[in-house]
C-alpha cells in the first residue's frame, strides 16, 4: 500500500468514525439526556410545589387558599412536564434495553407516574389536599425521581403498599374518631 492510500484510508475511517459517533449522539445519547433532564425537572416540581393546592386551616379555624393564578401556573407546568416525559420516552430507541441496563422506569411506570402527575394537577384545584400527597408520592416512586420527601417529613406509609395504607387509614380513622369523641365530650361539659 502506498503512502497516499494509507492517508486516504485513515482519513475515510476518521470521517466514518465521526459520522457514526454523531449519529449515536443524536439518535441515542441526546434522547436519553433529555429524558433524564425532564425527570430532574419533575423532581424539582415535586419538591418545590408539593404544598400548592387545597385549603389550609389556621389555628383560629380560618381557611387559607392559595392564589388561583399560582395554582393554574403550577398545574400547567405539571401537565407540560407529564407530556414532555411521555414524549421523551417515545423517541428513545430500544427503550426496554435501557430500562434494564440503566435502571430507568419502565413504560408502565412512566404511564402510572405521569397519570399521577396529571391527577395531582387536577386535585390541586380542590379544597381537600389529602389526595394530592398520594399523587405526588406515586409519581415520585413510579418515575424513580428519588425525591422521597414524603416519608422523610410525614412518616406516612408508601401509598403503593396497599396493605400498609389500609392499616394506616384504619389507625387514622380511629384517631379521628377519638378526637371527635373528646371534642363532643368537652362541648357537652361546657354546655352543662
Amino acid at each position: 500500500m502506498t503512502q497516499f492510500a494509507i492517508i486516504l484510508v485513515t482519513a475515510l475511517m476518521t470521517i466514518l468514525g465521526v459520522v457514526v459517533a454523531k449519529m449515536l449522539e443524536k439518535l441515542l445519547i441526546d434522547p436519553l439526556q433529555e429524558f433524564q433532564r425532564v425527570r430532574g425537572r419533575i423532581a424539582n416540581v415535586l419538591t418545590r410545589h408539593w404544598g400548592v393546592g387545597g385549603a389550609f386551616a389556621t389555628e383560629d379555624g380560618k381557611l387559607i387558599r392559595p392564589d388561583h393564578e399560582e395554582i393554574r401556573k403550577v398545574s400547567d407546568e405539571i401537565n407540560g412536564l407529564s407530556s414532555d416525559l411521555r414524549g421523551s420516552v417515545a423517541v428513545i430507541p430500544f427503550y426496554r434495553f435501557w430500562v434494564r441496563w440503566l435502571g430507568l422506569p419502565s413504560r408502565q411506570e412512566i404511564k402510572v407516574g405521569t397519570g399521577a402527575l396529571e391527577m395531582w394537577a387536577r386535585a390541586m384545584h380542590r379544597d381537600d389536599i389529602g389526595p394530592t400527597f398520594d399523587y405526588i408520592t406515586k409519581a415520585d416512586k413510579s418515575l424513580k425521581t428519588h425525591v422521597d420527601w414524603y416519608h422523610d417529613h410525614t412518616g406516612e406509609p408508601d401509598p403503593l403498599d396497599q396493605k400498609a395504607c389500609t392499616e394506616h387509614e384504619a389507625k387514622r380513622a380511629a384517631r379521628r374518631a377519638a378526637k371527635e369523641a373528646k371534642k363532643q365530650a368537652e362541648e357537652s361539659s361546657v354546655v352543662a
